[in-house]
């Protein structure tokens, strides 16, 4: 089984991929707007100046067309002065041409820079939209990576839950060995053979045990294995019962969070489904696991079970890691639990999932 990060991992490679792709677009958008904003801002600034210096080209036009008004009219006056004002006058028709002239180029070239400020405008505006599009397609991203990972929260979940029912059941085969060791116990009570068969096995057994290799040893394995055949033949399958006396340990994982007051959360290992199956009342082998659960992660200390971010858990000031979770199954199973902090992405996700709800 897949531990919940991997499982996430897993989930959502591609959308990771593809939001670091639309980020990069945005940032490379963004900074093409940004060039393209500044130079507007230039081309503006050189309309205003080109326009400044075509109002003083103007006014300057007035200024010699009054003055050329005032030297016509000493000419009529002054007579003996007309190849002077003549002079004037026709410098003062140079410098009017040459100021139109100017006047042309830069009606022209205020014409240019309008259109340049207007293509450059449009295309401001067509990035707006890209970015807008593509902070669209991000947030989009966003809440995928949120319901993968509530989809692999509930994925672990229920997994792990199946995994301890599977632990908890009790096979045929290990009713029968049962079954056939309490006969072996009976008949040792009421059959001396039988009673003397068994002490032999222990004895030699013991002597097995504590002997160096040699033919001790050796004649001692042969022993066993001659009265466990025996023992088999007539008790089959009673040996094995030594075998189950040891617990078989299991680690499983839950992960926690901490909230700002101070409370411990721990994720219990049973789905939502059987969370609410307790709550209607019915009585089966999830609700079984659960009463287990429930019972053995009970310490000394204050603790209470509720759903929190839509899930069960335990709650609890203690430190859970001085709690000692674990479950002990009928069937000489065990589950242990190792704890570790809820990742920061699943929490945000379930989080927001329970908000919305």
């Amino acid at each position: 089984m897949h531990a919940l990060e991997d499982i996430f991992k897993q989930n959502i490679q591609e959308i990771i991929s593809k939001k670091n792709a639309v980020e990069d677009a945005i940032k490379r958008k963004v900074q093409e707007r940004t060039g393209k904003e500044q130079e507007r801002r230039q081309i503006s600034t050189d309309i205003s100046h080109q326009r400044e210096k075509f109002r003083q080209l103007k006014n300057s036009k007035r200024e010699k067309s009054e003055e050329y008004d005032a030297l016509q009219e000493q000419l009529e006056e002054l007579e003996r002065k007309r190849t002077e004002i003549l002079n004037q006058i026709v410098d003062l028709r140079s410098q009017q041409e040459r100021i139109d002239n100017d006047c042309k180029g830069l009606e022209e070239i205020i014409r240019e820079l309008e259109g340049d400020l207007k293509r450059l405008e449009n295309e401001v505006s067509k990035l707006d939209h890209e970015i807008k599009n593509l902070e669209q397609k991000k947030n989009n991203y966003e809440d995928e990576i949120r319901e993968q990972a509530v989809i692999s929260m509930n994925e672990y979940y229920e997994q792990l839950e199946k995994r301890l029912l599977k632990l908890m059941e009790v096979s045929p085969e290990i009713e029968q060995v049962k079954d056939a060791y309490e006969r072996l116990a009976k008949a040792r009570n009421e059959n001396p053979k039988v009673r003397a068969l068994w002490e032999a096995w222990e004895e030699w057994k013991s002597i097995y045990e504590i002997a160096q290799a040699g033919a001790v040893k050796e004649t001692a394995k042969i022993e066993i294995e001659r009265i466990t055949a025996e023992i088999e033949n007539q008790f089959p399958g009673a040996l094995r019962i030594v075998e189950l006396k040891e617990i078989e340990k299991i680690i499983f994982q839950l992960y926690r969070c901490r909230e700002e007051d101070g409370k411990y959360i721990v994720f219990l290992p049973i789905s939502k489904q059987t969370w609410e199956s307790i709550q209607e009342g019915f009585n089966g082998e999830r609700e079984e696991l659960a009463a287990r659960v429930f019972w053995s992660f009970a310490g000394e200390e204050p603790i209470s079970y509720d759903l929190k971010y839509g899930y069960p858990a335990l709650i609890t000031y203690q430190n859970p890691e001085t709690l000692g979770l674990f479950i002990e199954f009928p069937n000489k199973k065990r589950a242990d639990f190792a704890l570790e902090e809820m990742p920061d992405v699943i929490l945000e996700a379930i989080t927001y999932e329970n908000e919305s709800q």
